[in-house]
């Protein structure tokens, strides 16, 4: 199910969704599932939670806390630490990043941050100020630590 929120929100939220009647209801009348959204224009502060993909196209700022993948797509805005399975950065981003999986910076995205991840990828024409951590994939011991300053 998807959760669209409009409007301006200042305190703290919780994304969550009717996930065992809503998707039971969406296949029976052939609706696909797809992924929360936070519009363009629309402007959250505070803790965000959930348990579905998140496409972020809007500005938000505070803490992140997914269990699964979450896109800042070009235009969107975030500033916050971010914990999540995977993310696809297209937008801007101010904070610091730990992925279970990986986190994409693509091509002009632009992240100023730490990143920790098993899997980390920085597309030519990406920017990003910070420190990377790769770390084994289920959250082991680091495996390398590297020092960045910008990708451009």
């Amino acid at each position: 199910m998807a959760i669209v929120l409009r409007g301006a929100f200042s305190s703290r939220l919780v994304l969550w969704s009717a996930h065992l009647g809503a998707q039971s209801h969406c296949k029976q009348e052939g609706i696909a599932v797809v992924a929360g959204m936070i519009g363009k224009g629309l402007f959250i502060k505070g803790e965000l939670h959930g348990e579905e993909d998140l496409i972020v196209e809007g500005t938000v700022e505070g803490t992140i806390t997914m269990q699964k993948s979450l896109t800042i797509e070009s235009g969107g805005k975030i500033k916050a630490d971010i914990t999540t399975e995977s993310i696809t950065i297209r937008g801007e981003m101010e904070g610091n990043l730990t992925a279970r999986d990986k986190i994409s910076i693509q091509n002009g995205g632009r992240l100023i941050g730490d990143m920790t991840a098993p899997r980390i990828e920085v597309e030519d024409g990406a920017y990003y100020k910070g420190r990377i951590e790769m770390v084994e994939s289920g959250g082991g011991a680091p495996n390398a630590m590297l020092s960045r300053r910008s990708t451009s």
